[in-house]
């Protein structure tokens, strides 16, 4: 019988190799933030086809709107990161 503990250290074990393949298909990154269609399920194993540089996210809204809209933040580094986003009115 697979206990919770096994199973943790499994899952651990799978994206410690998930974030090694990102390392290779993306030589010198540490992150990626990228696009996907936030209607489609997403693999635990999904890298993107391709990156461009980013240097900030945009997402305006109109006066009593709503908006809906979605991107993927894949950490493919050896070290936890702690993210701050932060709303500008």
């Amino acid at each position: 019988m697979v206990d919770e503990e096994q199973i943790k250290e499994f899952n651990s074990e799978l994206s410690g190799l998930n974030a090694k393949f990102g390392r290779i298909k993306f030589p010198g990154k540490k992150s990626l933030v990228w696009y996907k269609n936030h209607w489609l399920d997403l693999g635990i194993r999904e890298f993107p086809s391709d990156i461009q540089e980013l240097k900030e996210i945009n997402i305006t809204m109109g006066n009593d709107e709503y908006e809906s809209t979605g991107f993927v933040i894949t950490n493919i580094d050896t070290q936890e990161k702690c993210l701050i986003f932060q709303s500008q009115t």
